[in-house]
């Protein structure tokens, strides 16, 4: 990884200098400030930062679904000064990679919040062959198919570390590591089985994925699983982030051509899974452990349904 020798907190001098309203400074001084924590605790370098950074910082901090759209644009603002004013010319938030991010966040925080629709394993069937046969491509089977053989949130896909994975027979296992700021989740690990449609296999989309990106070496990194990418460039210090499976998800369904990619979102992916599996009969119990979801009345708010039946511990779905 780079080595950033930036102190997390430092503010340019020119930024506290500028001429600008008291509390127009006090919030580019904040943000600067979370940004440039956050590329320290990466390993990269805040300034100049490369188009790159700044976009995976967009997508890290879109994917926590926390903020409002005016703090998305007063951010971006305060990156893009912070580099005029110490005189890097353009500055990285003019990049048409960092625009297309906060665009797609923009767009996503503008449109009311829906149920998203479930995507299941016929729509990666029909669809993924469309896709370009490229990296990119080898990266979105592995993210879809795991996804959908998991039942991950899409956080939690994006967050996998190459030493959370243990091939085992008939599939692999996947620790899902708690996270250090959630008091009620805990770790768990998830059994994900091959897939007799050679396409739908997830252990076989993982294993092209570790083999393309030559990532079979670091199997017992820390690193994750998932890194960012820009054509046929893989950039190895750049991981995704949550919003990169949002638009793994839009990406394939806007291939398919058949339906509006709007209706599809990262969750698709966990809401295919909890369809598939109940529909197949499978043991809602196992479900809810895979899942980390609580009980079974918080299962069945994840199917799309005429009718669902709770009996004897066990869900009856109607279609």
């Amino acid at each position: 990884l780079p080595q950033n020798r930036e102190s997390p907190t430092e503010v340019p001098s020119s930024l506290l200098q500028a001429k600008m309203s008291p509390n127009t400074r006090r919030a580019y001084v904040a943000d600067w400030t979370l940004f440039a924590r956050w590329c320290h605790d990466m390993g990269l370098t805040a300034l100049p930062a490369t188009p790159e950074t700044v976009a995976n910082y967009f997508e890290f901090i879109g994917s926590t679904g926390e903020l409002k759209l005016a703090s998305i644009r007063r951010k971006k603002a305060s990156i893009s000064a912070a580099h005029r004013l110490e005189g890097h010319e353009p500055p990285p938030t003019n990049n048409r990679e960092v625009r297309a991010v906060i665009k797609d966040i923009s767009k996503e925080l503008e449109t009311p919040r829906r149920r998203a629709r479930a995507l299941l394993p016929k729509h990666v069937l029909e669809w993924l062959p469309k896709l370009p046969d490229n990296l990119l491509r080898v990266r979105d089977r592995a993210i879809l198919t795991l996804g959908l053989s998991g039942g991950f949130r899409r956080k939690e896909l994006a967050f996998i570390e190459l030493r959370d994975l243990r091939f085992v027979d008939n599939g692999m296992v996947v620790l899902i590591r708690k996270p250090e700021n959630d008091s009620e989740r805990i770790s768990r690990r998830v059994f994900v089985p091959t897939n007799p449609e050679p396409m739908l296999d997830p252990v076989d989309a993982v294993l092209e994925w570790l083999r393309e990106a030559q990532l079979e070496a670091h199997i017992d990194n820390r690193g994750r699983l998932f890194r960012s990418l820009k054509g046929i460039t893989i950039f190895y210090d750049l991981s995704i982030w949550g919003e990169t499976v949002n638009r793994t998800v839009k990406r394939l369904v806007k291939a398919g051509g058949a339906v509006d990619p709007a209706l599809f979102s990262g969750h698709s992916l966990r809401i295919g899974y909890i369809v598939s599996s109940i529909s197949a009969g499978e043991d809602p119990q196992e479900v809810l452990q895979n899942t980390g979801i609580s009980d079974l009345r918080t299962l069945t708010q994840y199917i799309p349904r005429k009718s669902v039946v709770i009996e004897n511990n066990q869900i009856c779905v109607g279609f």
